[in-house]
């Protein structure tokens, strides 16, 4: 019988009996980019946990994990579902988007909660108590139900039902002795009921007396109530604590393996901040998004960008509010811009520029809409807003007359990493990269010309940008990893290099036709191929 072993595992020194030994060796891998349509967005919302970034598929997602859009939502600038709900529209079912939701609160928030007696006659007992498993006022709209069995004598069922998650029925609870019932319920919503059913995801079941003297429960039905959002968030809330354990606020992206592509805080316009924000975004390689004050005017936008002075391809302000249609509320009302233009920047890949590009659910913005007239942004000022790393949304744009995002440019002054697109797709790559490359770590290294290791980075590397090129997302790209970056002195010191040179794809921003017309005019006469004719649609 031959000896088979995996490569990493065999070890030829250790060999002391002749026979044949059969080494299964790995074959070259691949880098895998990283997903880049996602967004975090951080507010506030009427349910689900807090401080636990959350990611979501779409608007079920949404509904399911922070209650949606509720009631509350109307007059809340931070409200995350709402920025949620905006940022999901941005992308056809082709581009798919997820976004990470990080509830926060102001400290006040308080779960909804209910006694539910414990008696079979005379004064009622408390015997135990039901909590929102989330705070927030959603929970005021879960009701419990407990009702006799009809299969089985002397237990009860109890049915948890929530205005968004439904139902949850724990069937044939026991009674009957002192205590039975308000501990089994107890045990079964905490812990589930076995292979019956999973443990209640909507409510936690604790117990209010040390002894329970009641037989049986009192039927009927219960409403949680007491439950508040805490949504008179500040600055501090936004921006939370690195040092604690879990982080909070901005810092829970650090607890993220697979970092979102735009992030932005849902409606803070505290520029007092911004720099805080910035730092987070430049240490994760991430994208932000920072929204100015409604009613900010041009004058005042530019001063504030000067006067804070922050210089980064992975920030951008966002300015003039957007109106948009609550359907819950029936009516429109001012959303922060960050929700269109960072849900509409992550549904892109990576290369292409926001500018140009359509936006979804927009009625109007605070500049242009139909109760203050279109007052629409001139040249100069487009130029300007442009410079200084502002976003806005306007109507018409150049590709036509639909809301669209009018610029493309972050805070940075180097002209080379000023557009938005270098940082996602530089981020991109290292995020990529970060996330396969790691494996050449603790393997070995000779001064072998044709090195295997070195030859196995250059080989991934180069099939990964080909891919990129291919499919259009670079223009080219060089990878260098031999003995001109690595020679004995320095793999002497147990390090490796791969310098990779790559080229992207450049965006028009400046588009200029040449025309000259008139009955003067010299026309010479030219052909064009067939394949010319067809890429100009001829």
């Amino acid at each position: 019988m031959p000896i088979i072993s995996n490569d990493q595992n065999f070890n030829p020194n250790s060999l002391n009996v002749p026979d044949l030994y059969v080494v299964i060796k790995k074959p070259p891998g691949f880098i895998k980019g990283i997903p880049t349509s996602s967004a975090w967005v951080e507010g506030t919302a009427s349910w689900g946990a807090m401080n636990v970034p959350t990611l979501m598929g779409g608007i079920d997602d949404l509904a399911s994990t922070f209650g949606g859009v509720t009631a509350d939502s109307f007059n809340d600038p931070y409200d995350l579902p709402t920025a949620a709900q905006v940022a999901f529209a941005q992308a056809d079912q082709q581009n798919g988007l997820t976004v990470y939701g990080n509830r926060i609160g102001d400290g006040t928030e308080t779960a909804a909660a209910y006694s539910i007696p414990d008696t079979t006659s005379g004064t009622p007992l408390l015997g135990f108590k039901l909590s929102g498993k989330y705070k927030g006022t959603l929970g005021n709209g879960i009701v419990a139900t407990v009702a006799e069995s009809s299969t089985k004598t002397g237990c009860f069922n109890l049915t948890i039902s929530h205005p968004i998650l439904g139902a949850e029925r724990f069937a044939n609870i026991p009674g009957g002795e002192a205590g039975v019932f308000s501990n089994a319920a107890i045990a079964a919503i905490n812990n589930g009921q076995g292979t019956l059913r999973a443990k209640s995801q909507i409510v936690t079941a604790s117990s209010l007396t040390a002894t329970n003297t009641s037989l049986d429960p009192a039927v009927g039905q219960y409403q949680l109530q007491g439950g508040t959002d805490g949504r008179n968030v500040g600055s501090s809330n936004f921006i939370g604590d690195p040092t604690l354990d879990p982080p909070t606020g901005i810092y829970t992206l650090n607890t993220l393996d697979d970092p979102p592509s735009v992030a932005w805080c849902a409606g803070l316009t505290d520029s007092e901040v911004f720099s805080d924000i910035q730092a987070q975004m430049d240490s994760l390689a991430i994208v932000g998004l920072l929204t100015v004050p409604i009613g900010t005017d041009v004058p005042t936008a530019i001063n504030l960008a000067k006067t804070l002075g922050i210089d980064s391809p992975n920030v951008a302000y966002c300015k003039d509010w957007v109106y948009w249609y609550d359907t819950t509320a029936g009516a429109q009302r001012l959303v922060d811009p960050a929700a269109f233009i960072g849900g509409r920047l992550a549904a892109l890949a990576p290369a292409q520029s926001p500018l140009n590009k359509a936006v979804n659910q927009v009625i109007g913005t605070e500049r242009m809409n139909a109760d203050s007239g279109m007052k629409r942004y001139t040249p100069a000022q487009i130029g300007q807003l442009s410079d200084a790393g502002f976003l806005f949304i306007s109507n018409p744009v150049p590709g036509g007359k639909y809301w669209g995002i009018r610029t493309g440019n972050n805070t940075c002054s180097d002209l080379v990493r000023k557009v938005v697109e270098y940082a996602r797709e530089t981020n991109y790559l290292a995020h990529s990269f970060d996330a396969t490359m790691g494996k050449a770590v603790g393997q070995l290294q000779s001064t072998d010309p044709a090195d295997s290791l070195r030859q196995l980075v250059k080989l991934e590397l180069d099939t990964f940008l080909a891919t990129e090129k291919k499919n259009k997302q670079i223009d080219n790209f060089l990878t260098v990893c031999d003995l001109t970056n690595n020679d004995p002195t320095v793999i002497a010191t147990h390090f490796m290099t791969a310098d990779v040179y790559v080229r992207y794809m450049s965006s028009v921003l400046y588009f200029l036709i040449n025309l000259q017309g008139g009955t003067t005019v010299s026309i010479s006469a030219t052909t064009i191929t067939e394949e010319q004719a067809q890429q100009v649609g001829v």
